[in-house]
């Protein structure tokens, strides 16, 4: 018993050992502050950026937002115009109309003596042959529904699904809880296993069509909705950024154990830091 345990210390401690971090010399320069960013494009919403700046380790200060930037938009090369300042006191900006092409966006941001920086993302193509049909309602009042979509197998697509209820038309659109035993949501990048029953989901289920084998998508699933609401699928269908992004924050919430690696947030800004990616979706009202 006595070696077990002592076995058991050495590989506790080999673990620790292999799991720290390396220790590198500080670099001053390196701990300036820089232009922070987090921005979504898009062809269905106005697309928009909360511009702040980072704050060096040696600095007490807080994080400032940042109201006097200059952020404009390329699509494809092509000057499209700036974001508009619209709460200066959290540095929200707002581009001046819905985006209605798909393609590459850069976003090129330079405010007083930050260094210019600059970000890459693409909205991806339209959703096709999105409809939903309720299967059953169950004794409990639970609805069991069908989605469907296509998929396009000539390009790399990146998916979040919401399921939610709207009293007035989709305006105001709150999710809630589902629950699917589909293998497509099944991913071992988000922690969900799949053992017979049904894996909850109660924010969004995240994936990509590496898990479809055919370009016809069927996702049955289970909700619950409150009496007089309308029920509706919000599926999003996002860049590459956009999935890498909520996946790192999925990794990021599940840290914390004693023996778990630190978790990078993702990022693709340059000479920067944060997120800057596009999406498009479709909300499809559920027929009761």
């Amino acid at each position: 018993m006595v070696h077990s345990l002592q076995y058991l210390f050495c590989f506790i401690f080999l673990i620790l050992c292999s799991s720290c971090e390396k220790i590198i010399d500080f670099d001053e320069e390196e701990s300036k502050p820089v232009l922070t960013i987090s921005g979504f494009v898009s062809d269905v919403d106005l697309s928009y950026l909360d511009i702040g700046s980072s704050v060096s380790i040696l600095s007490s200060d807080n994080p400032q937002f940042i109201s006097n930037a200059t952020a404009t938009l390329f699509r494809d090369g092509e000057d499209l115009g700036d974001f508009e300042l619209t709460n200066a006191e959290l540095g929200k900006y707002i581009f001046p109309f819905v985006l209605d092409e798909v393609g590459e966006y850069e976003v090129q941001i330079s405010s007083g003596n930050f260094k210019e920086i600059s970000s890459i993302t693409s909205i991806p193509s339209k959703l096709q042959g999105v409809e939903a049909e309720v299967l059953e309602v169950n004794s409990s009042g639970d609805f069991e529904v069908r989605l469907r979509f296509i998929d396009n197998p000539s390009s790399d697509d990146f998916y979040h699904m919401f399921v939610g209820f709207s009293s007035d038309g989709g305006s105001n659109f709150l999710s809630t809880w589902f629950g699917s035993n589909s293998e497509y949501l099944i991913s071992e990048e988000f922690g969900f296993s799949f053992e017979g029953e049904l894996n909850y989901f109660y924010d969004r289920a995240i994936f990509s069509d590496q898990l479809f084998p055919n370009n016809e998508v069927v996702i049955d699933f289970e909700t619950s909705i409150p009496d007089g609401e309308t029920a509706y699928i919000q599926l999003v269908k996002s860049s590459e950024e956009y999935y890498s992004y909520f996946k790192s924050i999925y990794a990021y919430q599940g840290s914390g154990g004693p023996f778990s690696q630190p978790v990078q947030l993702f990022d693709n800004v340059t000479d920067g830091l944060g997120v800057f990616a596009g999406y498009s979706y479709e909300l499809i009202e559920i027929e009761q």
